[in-house]
């Protein structure tokens, strides 16, 4: 059972990205299945990875995030 959610943003923009070229940027707890990224940086990439008891899972792709042609919220979903 998936106990919390870790978003990482990636440090090398909109490129390919790994665990090891990103840093944790929020942890949500389960069952949460969206991140206000107010503040984030736009464009940018992020990985999500899943907790359970057994430990943290493979990061995920990389999730392209652009910027809205009418910014008014931007999330993570």
């Amino acid at each position: 059972e998936v106990t919390e959610y870790r978003v990482y943003q990636c440090l090398t923009g909109l490129g390919s990205c790994t665990l090891a070229t990103a840093i944790r940027v929020a942890v949500l707890p389960a069952p949460a299945t969206s991140l206000d990224l107010a503040g984030k940086t736009i464009p940018s990439a992020y990985l999500v990875t899943a907790v359970n008891k057994a430990g943290e899972s493979a990061g995920s792709a990389a999730l392209k995030v652009m910027p809205p042609d009418a910014p008014k919220n931007s999330r993570l979903q």
